[in-house]
């Protein structure tokens, strides 16, 4: 059997990978390494969890420079081990680091020059139910700090969020959401609150986005009358921004976007794997989005 060309459709095409906005003149070769998390500071900088260098980068709020570079590999406190996601205390000048491979969070004091210390660390003692296993994503509701813990494993194979004061004190779990179509949560790596002290989990192994209150029970969406949004193509996070939901993932290279009413509106394409939608802290019209595998 022979095999002959005869013609192609199409082309080939290799375009540049995209880069950072900005250039440091003093180190030009700078680059992340899978940066996830991503949160803003009183002064409008913009931090970011760099999570294969094992620090904290902070940039000014044009992302044009980077202001600081904070912490390092290791166990003690101002040392990370995949820093993944990032949260600002409501009202102290406090940031929260889920420092995932060490199991554990951090919080990390700031002042406007940027002197950075460590406040506690918390989640890697206590009783096996106060100890953390895979802590993800963070977020405030009603003044508790709540953790996605992705790789707790309840006697039935499920997963949980994690409930502890602003010093970080644990409170209780929430395990199974009442009223959902599936009770369980499995691998959620998200969350975010709204101003109603509702919680939206990542449910990140149902490839959903549940919502419920502190005690677990579920808050229906409007539209849909179950505290679900389902048919997604993977939730890796989720974040509430001017009362639109956000869903990196929900749809492929994409970030799905609902009202928190539950209607589905038109989602933001042209993205690798995004994870992490934050609010931009000067422009209420602009998004941050965080692409690790770009590491941009």
């Amino acid at each position: 059997m022979e095999i002959k060309y005869r013609h192609s459709i199409g082309n080939n095409t290799n375009p540049a990978a995209p880069i950072t906005p900005f250039r440091l003149a003093e180190n030009p070769s700078f680059t992340f390494n899978s940066p996830v998390g991503l949160c803003c500071d009183r002064y409008n900088r913009i931090w970011v969890a760099d999570t294969g260098n094992n620090r904290i980068v902070i940039l000014n709020s044009q992302m044009t420079k980077v202001v600081k570079i904070y912490g390092e590999a290791g166990e003690d406190a101002g040392q990370f081990n995949m820093p993944f996601r990032l949260c600002h205390h409501p009202e102290k000048r406090w940031i929260y680091v889920s420092d995932l491979a060490n199991r554990r969070v951090q919080v990390l004091k700031y002042g406007k020059n940027l002197a950075i210390s460590p406040v506690t660390v918390f989640g890697n003692t206590g009783s096996e139910q106060q100890q953390l296993k895979g802590p993800n994503g963070l977020t405030f509701c009603d003044g508790k700090l709540c953790v996605a813990d992705e790789f707790f494993v309840n006697a039935e194979g499920g997963g949980r969020v994690a409930i502890f004061t602003e010093d970080g004190e644990f409170i209780d779990d929430i395990q199974t959401i009442n009223g959902a179509s599936d009770p369980g949560l499995l691998w959620p790596q998200g969350i975010a609150s709204d101003n109603n002290g509702n919680l939206y989990i990542a449910n990140t192994g149902f490839y959903n986005i549940v919502r419920c209150d502190l005690s677990g029970k579920g808050v229906p969406f409007s539209v849909t009358g179950i505290p679900e949004i389902e048919g997604l193509d993977i939730s890796r996070g989720v974040s509430v921004i001017n009362e639109v939901i956000y869903v990196p993932g929900g749809s492929s290279n994409g970030i799905n976007r609902y009202s928190t009413d539950g209607h589905a509106l038109v989602p933001l394409c042209g993205f690798f794997a995004p994870i992490q939608v934050t609010a931009h802290p000067k422009n209420t019209q602009h998004i941050i989005v965080s692409e690790p595998i770009l590491a941009q």
